[in-house]
């Protein structure tokens, strides 16, 4: 299924088009990565999102506050990239349910976690993931997507919890990248791929593949 996913001025919520600090990251092929709590936001965006969000009960909503403040970042990371305005931006998605921009000159990714939201930018498909680090780490889940390699390296490491969420944020930001859906889970191939693991926080993992990007 294709089609319009949102319009680049309606992800602004009707606000100037604005940042606000959020933190970034930029990488020397011009690729970035941007992040912030629900809290970095500012007050009119937060009061936004919670009108946009008020029918859902109370976890439901900050599931879609964070939706939508990762497409927020999206469209603010995409304006500055392309130096265009939020109204010249417009989405679909793709038979897989991946959302790209229709001009296809930049790629992006959304994830969010915990009260985190995350997006990467950059000139080739990107998956991002970003996780709450799961303690303890559901082990049926790990012996399901984990190769046995894997397995090992997370029972040698010093936080095996943090390390197993790590692995899920990889593979999660390999099947974005690819558009290959859960199926591809547990298989991956990161040849010519650039694998990033940006610090947001002591509590999370977050991971970004690019499709030879880098």
């Amino acid at each position: 299924m294709t089609g319009d996913l949102i319009s680049g001025k309606e992800l602004t919520l009707g606000l100037p088009s604005r940042t606000f600090g959020f933190r970034k990251i930029e990488w020397p092929d011009e690729s970035v990565f941007v992040f912030a709590k629900l809290q970095d936001f500012p007050k009119d965006i937060l009061s936004a999102f919670e009108l946009n969000s008020q029918r859902a009960n109370p976890k439901a909503k900050k599931e879609l506050m964070l939706s939508l403040a990762g497409k927020y970042l999206a469209v603010h990371s995409l304006c500055s990239y392309l130096g265009r305005s939020p109204e010249q931006l417009l989405f679909s998605v793709s038979g897989t349910g991946k959302p790209y921009l229709v001009s296809g000159d930049a790629f992006f990714n959304i994830s969010h976690s915990g009260d985190i939201a995350v997006c990467a930018v950059g000139k080739t498909e990107v998956g991002a993931d970003v996780e709450l680090i799961r303690r303890p780490f559901p082990q049926n889940v790990a012996r399901r997507v984990f190769s046995d390699s894997e397995l090992r390296d997370a029972a040698s490491a010093e936080d095996g919890d943090a390390y197993l969420t790590y692995l899920w944020t990889l593979h999660e930001a390999y099947v974005k990248m690819t558009g290959v859906g859960v199926a591809g889970l547990s298989e991956l191939d990161l040849a010519g791929t650039a694998l990033l693991t940006p610090d947001v926080g002591e509590d999370y993992r977050a991971t970004v593949i690019f499709k030879n990007n880098i």
